[in-house]
């Protein structure tokens, strides 16, 4: 007759507990994965399925009881490690959304805003169009597996029971806020240059026929130019965006 000790059962479970609450943290976190149209039952159960199939060879951690004081502070540690990376992704798909927005109000479509239950936040069409964009460029490149091996990768690097971070993978994170501006301005800048020029035939025809109505006129015009530079552009895109989506899953594993 097989008998178990408290012990071995409580390694055991935390064999499996660790690895799932570090994909279960990043599953909330990461694009894709995050997204509220997946029930939460899902996620938890791809978590513990993924957490069950790579839990045999994973590197030993700290043996902690499950009922101790740091078990507490191994639930925060994966926690917070799972969020890390997946908000780490999210950043990148952040940048890509801003540059619509930024389009978008040049082309007045600010006007027509609408409620993104995604991000609990307004939007424009143009930042809604350039989001789903960048996701079926994260699934072409096979990009939710490599986020999952990323994450297989941590804990090679950050096992279960050692720091959180240091002060040069924080510093990270932070630089990695500051790239959704630079990258966002970055796409943004070729059609915002020609709307601008849109924007200033524009002026230089309500000084020569005061008369025209600039709402009737200036409105069509930078939606027509704007709409037609994303339909000319668009190819160009698809490198700047994959390259940046790439380069954001290649940093999880740095």
């Amino acid at each position: 007759m097989l008998t178990f000790s408290s012990t071995q059962l409580m390694s055991w479970a935390g064999l499996y507990l660790w690895p799932t609450l570090r994909l279960l943290a990043m599953f909330m976190a990461a694009p894709l994965f995050s997204h509220r149209s997946i029930p939460a039952r899902v996620k938890i159960g791809l978590s513990l399925a993924i957490a069950v199939a790579i839990a045999p060879g994973l590197p030993a951690g700290n043996q902690v009881a499950l009922n101790s004081p740091e078990a507490i502070a191994l639930v925060i540690q994966q926690v917070m490690i799972g969020l890390s990376m997946g908000f780490t992704v999210r950043l990148t798909v952040a940048a890509i959304e801003l540059a619509g927005e930024l389009i978008g109000l040049q082309m007045g479509l600010s006007f027509a805003g609408f409620f993104d239950p995604q991000s609990q936040a307004g939007g424009n069409a143009v930042s809604s169009w350039l989001g789903i964009v960048a996701m079926l460029i994260l699934l072409s490149i096979n990009g939710h597996l490599l986020i999952i091996n990323a994450l297989i990768e941590s804990f090679r690097i950050f096992p279960v029971g050692a720091g959180l971070f240091s002060i040069r993978e924080a510093g990270g994170i932070a630089v990695a806020g500051a790239h959704i501006f630079s990258l966002g301005l970055q796409l943004a800048l070729p059609f915002i240059a020609v709307l601008l020029v849109v924007n200033l035939a524009l002026g230089v025809m309500m000084r020569v026929a005061p008369q025209l109505n600039l709402i009737s006129v200036g409105m069509p015009a930078t939606i027509s130019v704007g709409a037609a530079c994303l339909f000319l552009l668009l190819p160009y895109l698809e490198q700047p965006l994959t390259r940046a989506i790439e380069s954001s899953i290649a940093s999880l594993s740095r």
